[in-house]
């Protein structure tokens, strides 16, 4: 984790805000991580869970004597050997969500921190129910009832994985379902309504999806992306004079971020207002110097205008990052024919 975090660019930040509070909410988090392992129901792919006000919550409550609990029974089982992988599959699991834990995020929980952590866990379980197997079939003296009841209840448990992943896989089926089912399952997550309101936006739906971008408004006001989407359906809709205040409140909430000033740039671009779009689209390059999309607006811009040095020197680093890129081909001929023909 040390070595992953060393790696990380001064520009990121890992979104969350109170480091305390964040981390007196992830107890509760793994207990609900515990139990989802075995009844994975109402599962949503961005929740709206926030963190606890305070220690006196009963969830920290409830959260501590379940960790108190878990530990207890690793520490038990660590005393025989028999027990020791139980002991083991407790302790990965635990230690392998230490770093989502105790680094403050934007997002208190998110299932997909469990892929790792559920190794151990499911290494608990198998072994805790060979060992009660086989404690079971020495008490009845039936070791072949025994193993016959325990694969009707598998076959049962698999049946109900089967069908839930069947229902998962319709959630998941396309975006606009995806994003639809985090809407309705949690209803105050900004992200998960703004992304419903994109899924609406791009098959044409601007009415509904300018309703869900207001309302992920209320929760995530200061949220940069949001406010360039709502900057890109008022200009879709005709609305351009609404739409640039906009993209100017997204770059000020998020100065940092390339994207802010690439859509301000496309925007311009799209006005025609081009001495404006090309400091902006300049800026998302000096932010993102990979960024292609950037630099091939820039060249647009360039070669519009008809800044042909420009837009030769421009499109011949962007053959250096991108080698096989037609349209920086393409401007680079454009480039050098028109700086020839004012020769």
């Amino acid at each position: 984790m040390v070595f992953i975090k060393s790696m990380d660019p001064p520009t990121w930040t890992p979104g969350g805000t109170s480091a305390f509070h964040y981390i007196i909410t992830q107890p509760f988090v793994l207990l609900h991580y515990f139990t989802t392992f075995f009844a994975p129901i109402n599962l949503s792919a961005d929740t709206d869970w926030k963190t606890l006000p305070s220690v006196f919550d009963v969830r920290f409550l409830v959260g501590m004597l379940f960790l108190a609990g878990l530990a207890a029974i690793g520490a038990v089982a660590a005393r025989t050997e028999r027990w020791r992988p139980v002991a083991f599959g407790i302790l990965w699991f635990i230690v392998t969500l230490l770093p989502t834990s105790l680094i403050p995020l934007a997002e208190v929980m998110n299932d997909h921190r469990l892929f790792l952590p559920y190794v151990g866990l499911a290494l608990s379980v198998c072994w805790t129910g060979h060992l009660l197997l086989a404690k079971a079939s020495s008490r009845f003296g039936s070791q072949e009832r025994c193993y016959r009841l325990v694969a009707v209840v598998l076959l049962a448990t698999l049946a109900a994985y089967g069908y839930g992943t069947h229902v998962r896989n319709g959630v998941w089926r396309t975006e606009e379902t995806l994003w639809r089912d985090v809407a309705t399952k949690s209803p105050q997550n900004g992200r998960g309504l703004m992304n419903y309101g994109l899924a609406l936006m791009n098959r044409g739906d601007y009415a509904n999806a300018e309703k869900y971008f207001n309302e992920a408004m209320k929760f995530t006001p200061d949220y940069a992306n949001l406010h360039v989407n709502m900057g890109l359906l008022k200009n879709a809709t005709g609305k351009a004079a609404e739409a640039e205040p906009y993209f100017r409140k997204a770059i000020q909430l998020n100065p940092g971020w390339p994207g802010g000033y690439y859509w301000y740039a496309h925007f311009l671009n799209k006005q025609k207002r081009y001495k404006e779009a090309i400091p902006n689209a300049q800026k998302a390059l000096q932010l993102a110097p990979a960024e292609l999309e950037a630099r091939k607006l820039l060249m647009d811009i360039y070669r519009e205008r008809g800044q042909f040095a420009e837009l030769r020197e421009l499109a011949r680093q962007t053959l250096r990052i991108a080698p096989g890129d037609v349209q920086a081909r393409e401007h680079l001929a454009a480039a050098e024919q028109g700086e020839a023909s004012r020769r």
